[in-house]
């Protein structure tokens, strides 16, 4: 393995950035604390009507502000919270002049609730001023919840932990109560916490946001409140917890029986160890791949549990500077894996994962991180994956350190394949954030042979810069609700003869109308190695934050690789009828000849648990159906039935039954 020398050059470079920084580190405004005691000797029953009674001894946010203006909205909302020894408890009551206009839709678990009544209660126990910690949960108006545990959590409920909460109306509005239980969370061994808090109501006839903390429309971590005298319990060490399925796949007149367990293991209270022998991937819905065009490799997120779980403490890289050093796709499958993460304390946190297979191939991450503040953090990462008997190792670092306006932010990594020669890769980047502005310069130099064999790297031979400025605002009357608008410039040659790879232009416009109906504009001017584009992009949206009702139609026309392109996309997800819903999409792009994609889905919910669904997917590779039930989601037995095959290239003659049972 060549020498380090990513230290050497991440000082020369930081040194002159964090000497203009570390005298901007005073926050841009000051926070609000909760300092009142919390201590509920009486215990309130999480029925979703508040008892003045029950909340006394709760210490009590007599009203939040509008996240835009700053200021009180009409429509009042009040907040409890207090803790005892088993929990914490919230509630929350929330006034609307138009009671008969809340919006409460979803009922399916750990979904998103955008355009309807919500409540979300942010948490970071470990008090470092960072979103990296942050647990969110969330509960719309109709008492359906959704949570997003830090650093990931897996899909099963008993893995999970499991919290209450619960709804009404009134004549003048709703309310809701919380209860959080210490035994679902990650939290550091101290007598009193200082915990990180927000609080926060989204009205969805309007989509104002209002906020305890954190009121802007860009919300900074430094920013967040602070509650203080939380005495929580001592922290427990969780017990072995295992999930075990068992799947019988017919297919072909053939029968195959698939058997797998997963098992986690609690090392200490905040550090947990996951094992998994024989995952079940092959009934796990992937994305689908648009057929718009792209000039890389296109990146997909990765649905498959495994690498949800604890997928944060493995995101190595930054998002927008040369790749990502780990893309778990690079992992295709594998036979036996296992991994470890979790907090070290309350600044200091660690990932390490080994997946193997039958046939030799194997792969290692491991990464480090620590967080000083939300302004201030660093990591360093490896990676090693074998494949057909050839080693490749990769390792590298980033620092990010931020005022409250300007920012920056260094990474460099360097891979090596079967003892051939190191090749590196590197980007550094200034940026500048107010509250409804963010700007940036990001320089990004990648060697022409560099490719970590577990990464996502879209370009490479190339080294040069980009400069982005993305603006918006909302308002609260008037016939418009809100613009974004956004432009990038490239400029990047070729490392290997200094010809131009990429240079030019693009720009983006969002209009959002009160009547909830998005305008979008955007235009592409650039020029590559292959020919230029030059690309005028509209849209439309109606009910655009409303999935049960959304229409929205796309099209592109111009040059791609200096040829005549045309692109349309036509997009609609409707609810027919109670919990039942379909969806359709229907793609279109001429270029060289004529690619389409059409994807139908419908499904019905039948209850909070139980799904039947069905995918129809037309693609460049074939059609696909399949049919299927579900009964998952909660605690207890899981059952799924599948006709067909969700992730074959075309329907396929097949038949799954699957259970998976929690211990």
């Amino acid at each position: 393995m060549p020498p380090l020398k990513l230290p050497v050059l991440f000082a020369s470079l930081c040194l002159p950035a964090s000497l203009v920084l570390a005298q901007s580190q005073v926050a841009v405004g000051s926070f609000p604390k909760l300092t009142a005691t919390s201590r509920l000797n009486q215990e309130p029953a999480i029925d979703g009507k508040i008892d003045a009674v029950e909340w006394k001894e709760a210490a009590v946010i007599d009203g939040l502000v509008d996240r835009v203006t700053g200021q009180a909205p009409a429509d009042k909302t009040v907040v409890y919270a207090g803790h005892s020894e088993r929990g914490l408890y919230f509630a929350f009551t929330c006034y609307d002049s138009e009671p008969d206009k809340i919006i409460g839709r979803e009922i399916t678990p750990n979904a998103e609730f955008r355009g309807e009544d919500q409540i979300v209660i942010d948490l970071n126990f470990f008090g470092t001023r960072a979103f990296d910690q942050l647990n969110e949960f969330f509960v719309n108006a109709i008492g359906t919840q959704t949570e997003r545990i830090a650093g990931g959590k897996a899909g099963k409920r008993e893995w999970r932990g499991e919290w209450k909460a619960a709804t009404s109306r009134f004549d003048q509005g709703w309310q809701c109560e919380v209860m959080i239980p210490w035994s679902m969370l990650t939290y550091p061994d101290q007598k009193e916490l200082k915990i990180d808090a927000n609080f926060i109501r989204k009205q969805g006839r309007t989509l104002f946001e209002q906020s305890w903390a954190n009121a802007r429309p860009n919300p900074l971590p430094e920013l967040q409140g602070q509650w203080t005298g939380v005495f929580p319990p001592k922290p427990k060490l969780g017990k072995k917890q295992f999930l075990v399925y068992d799947a019988i796949d017919v297919q072909a007149g053939g029968v195959q029986n698939r058997i797998g367990i997963d098992a986690r293991v609690p090392l200490t209270p905040t550090l947990n160890g996951l094992a998994s022998y024989s995952p079940d991937f092959r009934n796990v819905e992937d994305v689908i791949a648009g057929n718009d065009f792209v000039r890389t490799e296109r990146f997909l997120d990765d649905p498959r549990p495994f690498f949800q779980e604890g997928n944060r403490f493995f995101d190595a890289s930054e998002r927008f500077g040369f790749g990502r050093m780990f893309y778990t796709r690079r992992i295709t499958n594998f036979d036996f894996g296992t991994k470890v993460f979790g907090n070290i304390d309350n600044k200091q946190s660690i990932g390490a994962l080994h997946t193997a297979g039958f046939d030799g191939t194997s792969a290692t991450v491991l990464k480090y991180q620590k967080v000083n503040s939300g302004q201030s953090s660093q990591r360093a990462y490896l990676t090693r994956n074998t494949t057909a008997g050839v080693e490749n190792i990769a390792y590298g670092g980033l620092i990010q350190r931020r005022g409250p306006t300007l920012g920056f932010s260094a990474e460099g990594a360097r891979e090596q394949t079967g003892g051939g020669k190191a090749d590196s890769a590197f980007t550094a980047n200034l940026g500048y954030t107010r509250p409804t502005t963010q700007a940036g310069l990001r320089y990004v130099s990648v060697d022409p042979n560099f490719s970590p064999g577990l990464g996502f790297i879209p370009w490479v031979d190339r080294r040069g810069f980009y400069g982005f400025l993305m603006f918006g605002r909302d308002w609260r009357k008037g016939p418009f609700r809100d613009y974004r608008g956004s432009i990038f410039y490239n400029q990047f040659n070729k490392i290997t003869d200094g010809e131009k790879q990429q240079i030019g232009w693009n720009g983006s416009f969002q209009l959002a109308t009160r009547t909830d109906v998005q305008f979008s504009l955007g235009k592409d001017t650039e020029r590559y190695e292959d020919g230029f584009d030059d690309v005028l992009k509209a849209g439309v949206t109606f009910n655009a934050s409303n999935r049960f009702r959304r229409f929205g139609v796309g099209y592109e026309s111009g040059k791609r690789r200096s040829l005549d392109s045309e692109y349309l996309a036509i997009d609609a997800s409707w609810r027919l009828r109670d919990n039942f819903d379909v969806g359709f999409r229907r793609s279109v792009l001429e270029l060289q000849g004529t690619s389409t994609q059409t994807i139908f889905t419908a499904q019905l919910q039948t209850a909070a648990d139980q799904l039947i669904a069905m995918r129809v997917a037309q693609t460049g590779t074939g059609t696909n159906a399949y049919l299927s039930f579900r009964k998952a989601g909660l605690a207890g037995t899981e059952y799924y039935l599948i006709l067909g095959d969700p992730n074959a290239p075309k329907t396929a003659n097949r038949i799954s039954m699957k259970l998976v049972w929690a211990y």
